[in-house]
């Protein structure tokens, strides 16, 4: 009966790692686990790989970056917290946060249409939430986009926007907090180091 259960359990994990990436074309998702390793999705099938070492992988650009300008949970999950509860915001969504107990952290999601609200410690409505994530949402402008891979394209007059094109198909995205689009690094960046000519 024990193997009966243990083999069910290894078909539930394994089917859910074999559904992490979606037939969506090419991207790249993070690992829950590691700030350092990320997955490649193509077309449904699924890539592990790892960045170089002293790098970590970003999941706004979906490259390996430098630590310091990089978000990753795990490197800020508090591993001093014995015995207590500490909450940790995602960054890579805003409706999901994570439980930290002994630096090991669970990841929580708010119910539908909340947010998870960091000064409150608890999910909360999205009006009363700043969400310091680029939000996607898909575009149906007609942009230049190239028919295979991977390219970021500037928006044509909104310097806080930029598409992303996968295989033809594009999603639009908008820099958060004020940031714009900087073509030259491909990610959004401080006003200053921008050179906006579509304002």
């Amino acid at each position: 009966m024990g193997k009966v259960i243990l083999l069910m359990l290894s078909l539930c994990v394994a089917s859910s790692i074999a559904n992490r990436c979606a037939n969506l074309g090419l991207y790249t998702l993070p690992d829950e686990n590691s700030c350092t390793k990320y997955y490649i999705c193509l077309h449904g099938q699924e890539l592990a790989n790892e960045c170089a070492e002293g790098l970590f992988f970003d999941p706004t650009t979906g490259n390996c970056n430098l630590e310091s300008n990089t978000m990753c949970l795990l490197a800020s999950c508090p591993a001093d917290n014995v015995g207590s509860l500490s909450l940790v915001p995602s960054y890579e969504n805003c409706s999901n946060y994570y439980a930290c107990i002994r630096g090991v952290a669970s990841r929580m999601v708010c119910s539908e249409g909340l947010l998870y609200n960091p000064v409150k410690k608890a999910c909360d409505f999205a009006e009363r939430v700043t969400c310091a994530l680029p939000i996607v949402k898909h575009s149906y402008t007609i942009i230049d986009c190239p028919l295979t891979g991977v390219t970021k394209v500037p928006h044509n007059d909104d310097c806080s926007k930029f598409y992303v094109c996968i295989n033809g198909r594009s999603s639009e995205y908008t820099c958060a907090g004020g940031s714009l689009y900087n073509p030259k690094n491909q990610r959004c960046d401080r006003p200053e180091k921008t050179k906006c000519f579509n304002a």
